[in-house]
């Protein structure tokens, strides 16, 4: 099997996997599932590690620190969580008359819920590490389709299933769904300094929904907190009329949710297409002081002109769709969940695509395909530049002289033998390389902290000769856009980039890895998370 075919069926099991945990009832006659709260844990710590990166900007946190701050915080929001749902169907067992739950249901709950919030952010990771696309981001998206398909159901179910006028909904849906792809494609270049400067940089293609729905995500959810308090109030109080104007799905409320979008999505506009992150992420980038009399606010006006009408219109749609779906009978279908779907397919459609280049093989006439890992050789090779794999006989170890050599470092091709070799996805490696990120047979030579920067690092190389990819599975398609670190490493209140174990990798071939120096920071705190020169070919 193939490291791609390997890839696509972790990506797919892993989806299986979680949608299984949803289904499993708890222990006892409890009501939730043991992934009833999916990865709600882990996002919010992974928001709490992304504030504290923040706080902590002029230092660089390391990965493992990250990862290790996320993990401990998951466990202890899952446990607060897993508890609160074990009060409240306390709540509900004694209101009917039978009592307290026994201590051992408890443990069983909140033990169990627990487990099940932990394997679902470990299977993020693996779908992130060992799969196609951003776990966080795949998980998420099939638990919003799973939910809609199943409203679809009880829908039809009873005899209602695409409301009073389904030519009109699928219009609206369909028209949806086209606006947000070309939103989610559309780029516009950055005019950088006087092209005929000696400090020039290269222009730079920014997405114009940047911020996806993340400010649309926090007011929708504000709006409909107004609707908890409201049922602590009489309902022919002056307090309730007032939460009902603005928490109920009338006029006012979309009103308001317009507005509020608006301006919540310009603040994060000028949060994520950062001005001062911009230049760190170009190629070239000037010197600041060579250019103090520049318009300081030239960015600003780019980044509004290109940005402004997705700001203002996105709100509007989202409003409407609202507003439309339940008065033509479809409870079922919500307009948020198109966003982050839409833009975690064609994020995993980008990353699929970029895969297969690195797996594509194409033998000559006089090329053959080594059995080890399907690319190809010449008939007259010695061992595989791809996989290692050595295809004759009589060598030896170099590091024990006394042991045969089935195999060759792909980065050194330093001879291995069974204790020397440490295999990665089919590709052999040595001691002193085994923690180097291979992925189809290409070789992580840096991790930027930008998606902007990472294509800054591509375009070097290219430059120089040498065959580059960018691989980047950060947690952007999760608020509805692919852009949201493109200029910022930390976004406020959102996610940390690195959320289900997503990066911005650099690639080169294997064979290639020796014409590359490399100066990599892992997990690094500030915007540039690694720096690349191509070195002299040899």
């Amino acid at each position: 099997m193939t490291e791609l075919n390997r890839r696509l069926l972790v990506t797919g099991g892993a989806v299986c996997a979680a949608q299984v945990l949803y289904a499993i009832p708890a222990p006892g006659l409890s009501p939730f599932a043991v992934g009833s709260l999916g990865l709600a844990p882990y996002l919010a710590a992974s928001i709490v590690a992304a504030l504290i990166a923040l706080f902590r900007s002029g230092r660089a946190i390391p990965a493992a620190r990250v990862l290790q701050t996320t993990m401990l915080l998951t466990v202890a929001i899952a446990l607060l969580m897993s508890l609160a749902t074990a009060s409240t169907l306390n709540g509900m067992i004694m209101r009917i008359g039978l009592g307290r739950l026994p201590l051992v249901y408890w443990v069983l709950h909140v033990g169990t819920m627990t487990a099940g919030a932990l394997i679902l952010m470990l299977l993020s990771h693996a779908i992130s590490v060992r799969g196609i696309g951003n776990g966080v981001c795949i998980l998420v998206s099939a638990q919003l389709v799973g939910e809609t398909f199943k409203g679809l159901l009880q829908a039809a179910s009873k005899g209602n299933a695409f409301g009073e006028n389904p030519l009109l909904l699928f219009l609206l849906a369909a028209g949806w769904s086209v606006l947000l792809v070309n939103w989610m494609r559309k780029r516009w270049v950055v005019r950088g300094p006087d092209p005929e400067s000696d400090s020039a940089t290269s222009p730079a293609r920014l997405s114009v929904n940047g911020i996806g729905s993340l400010g649309m995500i926090y007011v929708f959810s504000l709006l409909a907190g107004f609707l908890g308090p409201q049922a602590t109030f009489p309902w022919d109080s002056q307090v309730y009329s007032s939460l009902e104007w603005v928490g109920g799905m009338q006029l006012p409320h979309f009103v308001a949710f317009v507005i509020l979008s608006t301006v919540v999505g310009a603040f994060w506009t000028a949060q994520v297409y950062d001005r001062q992150g911009l230049p760190r992420s170009l190629r070239g980038a000037p010197d600041r002081s060579k250019h103090e009399e520049q318009d300081e606010n030239a960015f600003d006006r780019q980044v509004w002109r290109a940005t402004s009408s997705y700001v203002l219109l996105s709100p509007m749609v989202v409003a409407i769709l609202l507003f439309a779906f339940p008065r033509l009978g479809v409870l079922w279908l919500s307009p948020m969940i198109f966003l982050p779907v839409v833009a975690t397919y064609l994020d995993t459609a980008e990353q699929w695509r970029v895969h297969r280049h690195m797996a594509k093989s194409e033998p000559t006439e006089d090329q053959a395909l080594c059995e080890g890992c399907g690319q190809p050789v010449e008939q007259d090779a010695l061992h595989c530049a791809a996989c290692g794999t050595v295809f004759s006989e009589g060598l030896v170890c170099e590091v024990h002289a006394d042991r045969p050599a089935f195999a060759r470092c792909v980065l050194c091709s330093l001879s291995l033998c069974d204790e020397c070799d440490h295999p990665q996805n089919g590709r052999h490696l040595c001691g002193e390389h085994r923690l180097h990120d291979l992925v189809e047979g290409w070789v992580t030579v840096a991790r930027a902290g930008t998606r902007l920067r990472g294509e800054a690092l591509v375009a070097e190389l290219h430059d120089k000769g040498i065959p580059a990819a960018i691989l980047a599975n950060d947690a952007a398609p999760l608020y509805g856009t692919r852009a949201l670190y493109e200029t910022r490493h930390l976004v406020p209140l959102a996610v940390h980039p690195a959320c289900g174990g997503g990066a911005v990798r650099v690639l080169v071939p294997a064979a290639m890895w020796r014409r590359v120096s490399t100066r990599s920071r892992l997990d690094p705190g500030e915007p540039e998370a690694a720096a690349v020169s191509a070195a002299g070919s040899t």
